[in-house]
């Protein structure tokens, strides 16, 4: 093994320096895309020649189209950003497309040509004179490339809709003959979790908490951070219909915010019955070009507002009644821009209405749901013991995901607002407002664990950010008074923050049943229980202090654990190799390195956070 690893290193660095050495040329580019480089950002300009490592500056509503003549791919960068070209498959927006040889031929002819033009143009002098004919055929030449452009690319947008029209086609006639009854599994229930009564001790005094004793911890089972894929994309890009009707437009309101997809309302579609033949034949007519606007307006907003794929999923819903009114035919569009996006879905039918299954990442508590080819499928309305279940496969399709990696752009509401203040440290003290639009978004937010996994149900809600408005009114005054502070005294000051401003009250007692917030709700609901406050204080201490946090779980109870710069003193678990320092947002008054009595560290079990 040991002679394997310098030449397993080897390969690793032949391959790296492969893909840093990987070069495009640039075919088209709007919107002031710019390359990065040690002079500074410079403009990119058609046929360029950039590598892999080069970075490129992509502003808003800009399209960089670049051509990989070694893979046949043109790559459509349009994802807003900073960022290398080696890493922009990652980016949401951006699509990769594969070229006929004729296509490629095309454009490696334009690229020629536009070559020789330019040599033949760099070697006139600078002499204003009538144009000879030479410099006239040049221009000629020149509007001549101009034209086979638009051309080959109106062809090819052309060309993308056929593919997915023969694709829809042919997915709609397969639909004919795969209708089977299904049965439903029973919902998985969220796991009971006996809560721990909050423990309260006496006010601290001033670095009480250095002089604990050190009791080290080993934590053998532990969850790694869920690692988030990109969002699905269409199999092909969406080319937007020209036609003048197309200029009709839908509103509708979407979390507080009004939007709008071009939409002619004559393109209705109507389903005659729920037969398979009726639903093939509506399929097949929303594969027109006619529709393409709505849908590429939807993924626009998929992008512009950050929405994650529940929210996506929720927008296109919205849209499709906006656009059909409510009943089948919208369900059926609804169903439609969803799988065209990339997402995995099934048509269903019990009598007189017509269902969308969606394929999930995700075991979701509380909801029945059907297993087809062991994938799990949950109805977005119904909840039927039977169904007729189309289990037909589109293309590439992808199941849709929970994880909230960023902040959605929706207009504000704010909430009445709140003041939080330490009780140890009276200083420590911060008003925020909230966004009335997010809370009502996440009040229907499925709660779910992935794998099997209970312990990745808390880290979702973790793992999610603090809205904008919070990080501008609640972030900056904390920061203010943690200035000049040890980690270990920041940490301090935002564990009293959180076991003291915030009123603890049993889930069963408010709700009726264990409900876990996202890190915003604690900051508007009245109370908050162990789980909320871990969450809470977890998201304060990577926000403010940036120090790496875990989440510790006991049987009925979740406290947490930060990883500090210097070692402090109190009971620390060892988790993979890193030493995590116990501080419980429960234990009210309690020191960093304090465990609440009763809960055993041996027995704890560790939730890494990114």
């Amino acid at each position: 093994m040991k002679q394997l690893r310098p030449i397993l290193l080897l390969m690793a660095t032949l391959i790296s320096v492969a893909v840093q050495a990987q070069k495009f040329f640039v075919y088209s580019v709007s919107g002031g895309a710019q390359v990065v480089t040690t002079q500074g950002p410079r403009d990119i300009k058609p046929w360029d020649v950039l590598t892999a490592s080069a970075t490129v500056r992509i502003p808003a509503d800009c399209t960089l189209r670049i051509i990989d003549e070694q893979e046949s791919r043109q790559y459509v960068v349009r994802a807003e950003g900073e960022y290398s070209l080696a890493n922009m498959r990652q980016k949401q927006g951006n699509i990769a497309v594969l070229l006929q040889p004729d296509q490629l031929k095309f454009i490696r002819d334009q690229r020629d040509n536009a070559k020789k033009v330019g040599e033949q143009n760099g070697k006139a002098t600078v002499v204003v004179k009538p144009k000879d004919d030479k410099a006239q055929k040049s221009e000629s030449l020149m509007d001549k490339y101009r034209s086979e452009f638009e051309g080959f690319k109106k062809a090819t947008e052309e060309e993308f809709d056929q593919f997915r029209k023969a694709i829809n086609e042919e997915y709609a006639e397969f639909s004919k003959q795969c209708w089977k009854n299904f049965k439903s599994e029973p919902p998985k229930q969220q796991p009971v979790i006996e809560d721990v009564k909050p423990v309260v001790l006496p006010v601290p005094k001033k670095d009480e908490g250095k002089k604990l004793p050190t009791r080290p911890i080993t934590i053998e089972e532990f969850i790694t951070p869920v690692v988030p894929e990109p969002q699905p994309l269409p199999i092909q890009p969406i080319p937007e219909d020209d036609r003048t009707k197309t200029s009709e437009t839908v509103d509708f309101h979407f979390l507080g915010t009004k939007l709008t997809v071009r939409f002619d309302k004559d393109d209705k579609i109507s389903l005659a019955s729920l037969n398979p033949a009726d639903i093939a034949e509506a399929w097949k007519k929303l594969s027109g070009k006619e529709f393409n606007n709505a849908l590429a307006d939807c993924l626009h907003y998929r992008q512009d507002m950050k929405l994650g794929d529940w929210a996506y999923l929720q927008l296109l819903s919205t849209a499709a009644e906006a656009c059909m009114g409510k009943g089948n035919e919208a369900t059926l569009f609804m169903a439609y821009m969803y799988c065209q996006t990339g997402y995995q879905m099934r048509l269903a039918v019990t009598p007189g209405q017509l269902h969308m299954l969606y394929a999930c990442r995700h075991i979701i508590y509380g909801k029945s749901y059907f297993t087809l080819a062991g994938e799990q499928y949950y109805p977005l309305t119904g909840s039927a013991r039977e169904m007729s279940i189309c289990n037909l496969p589109y293309p590439a399709e992808r199941a849709l995901s929970l994880i909230l990696t960023e902040n959605m752009n929706i207009n504000l509401a704010a909430s009445p607002e709140r003041t939080f203040q330490s009780k140890a440290y009276q200083n420590v003290r911060a008003t925020t407002a909230v966004n009335r639009n997010l809370i009502d978004f996440y009040d229907g937010y499925p709660s779910s664990e992935i794998g099997g996994n209970v312990l990745t149900r808390w880290a979702t809600y973790a793992n999610t950010p603090l809205s904008p408005v919070v990080q501008q009114q609640f972030y900056p005054a904390l920061k203010a008074q943690l200035q000049g502070l040890s980690p270990y005294e920041a940490v301090s000051r935002l564990l009293n923050l959180v076991q003291t401003s915030l009123v603890y009250e049993y889930d069963d007692k408010v709700w009726g049943h264990d409900r876990a917030f996202f890190p915003e709700e604690s900051l508007f609901y009245p109370y908050a229980d162990c789980e909320d406050r871990s969450s809470l204080f977890t998201r304060l201490v990577r926000d403010l202090v940036g120090l790496k946090t875990v989440l510790v779980y006991y049987p009925g109870h979740l406290a947490a654990a930060v990883e500090f710069p210097e070692e402090v003193s109190g009971d620390y678990l060892t988790v993979n190799g890193r030493r995590f320092t116990i501080c419980d947002p429960t234990y009210i008054n309690a020191p960093v390195g304090r465990t609440m009595p009763s809960m055993d560290n041996s027995a704890a079990k560790a939730i890494l956070l990114p």
